[in-house]
C-alpha cells in the first residue's frame, strides 16, 4: 500500500495512506475501539498520549536515535508498542534483541515498511520519540542480606 499524507484508505492493499491512518487502521482492526479519523488527526504526541494505559508512555526528547533503541532494548519486554516522532508516527517492535520501525513511510520506498529502527530515515531524522510502553521491564532491586 503506498504513502500519501492524504490517504486514508482502511482497506488493505487498496488506495493510498498516511502515517497516522496506518496506526489507526491497524489498531481498529485489532478490535481496539477508537474514532479512526480523530486519532489519525492528532498530533503524534497527542496520538501516543491517547493510547497509553495508566503512566506507560515514554517520553525522550534531544536524543538520538541509537540512543532510543538502546534504551527500548533495555527497558522494555519483546512486542508491538507506539511511537511518535517529531511529524511521523508508527510502530516499534521488539523482537529477538532487535528493534524494527513498522511505518507508512514518507521516505524511499514511499509504502508500508518494516525496517530496521536505526536504519529508519524517519527515526534518524526524530529527536523526539513518545512510545506507549505497557509492557516495561519489572525493575530489578538489589536485595541485601543481612546475618
Amino acid at each position: 500500500m503506498q504513502w500519501d499524507i492524504r490517504g486514508y484508505s482502511a482497506i488493505p492493499q487498496e488506495g493510498t495512506v498516511g502515517c497516522s491512518y496506518f496506526v489507526s487502521n491497524v489498531l481498529l482492526h485489532a478490535n481496539l475501539k477508537l474514532n479512526r479519523y480523530r486519532l489519525a488527526q492528532a498530533f503524534s504526541f497527542d496520538i501516543a498520549k491517547s493510547l497509553q494505559l495508566n503512566d506507560s508512555l515514554i517520553v525522550l526528547r534531544n536524543v538520538k536515535s541509537n540512543k532510543m533503541t538502546e534504551y527500548v532494548k533495555q527497558n522494555c519486554k519483546e512486542g508491538l508498542y507506539t511511537i511518535g516522532l517529531n511529524c511521523h508516527v508508527g510502530f516499534l517492535l521488539l523482537q529477538k534483541g532487535e528493534v524494527f520501525f513498522i511505518h507508512s513511510s514518507y521516505t524511499s520506498p514511499v509504502k508500508i515498511v518494516i525496517e530496521y529502527a536505526q536504519k529508519a530515515e524517519a527515526i534518524r531524522g526524530s529527536n523526539i520519540y513518545d512510545i506507549n510502553n505497557s509492557k516495561k521491564k519489572k525493575q530489578q532491586r538489589n536485595k541485601k542480606k543481612t546475618d
